[in-house]
């Protein structure tokens, strides 16, 4: 009977240590889980600033095309009024 005993009880600490070994690789899993998050964080951080910066040369350019375009409609309506003046 204390063999018996001694046999279980073995084998409940065999099995312990094979739950224990199971949460030590679920462990190491969620650990490297957490990195991946960690770098897909960082990535769409730098694709946030990278679309800010690019939005801001964005509004430059457009703001600069506005102004000569005003510019050169400007220049076209005095243009065609000398024509008119003069013709």
């Amino acid at each position: 009977k204390v063999d018996l005993l001694k046999s279980e009880i073995h084998e409940m600490k065999s099995e312990i240590h094979e739950v224990k070994s199971e949460v030590d690789l679920l462990k190491s899993e969620i650990h490297e889980v957490k990195s991946e998050i960690h770098e897909v964080k960082s990535e769409i951080h730098e694709v946030k600033l990278l679309n800010e910066e690019q939005n801001a040369r964005n509004k430059f350019v457009i703001d600069q095309y506005v102004n000569v375009y005003e510019e050169q409609s400007d220049l076209k309506s005095r243009i065609e009024k000398l024509e008119a003046d003069n013709g």
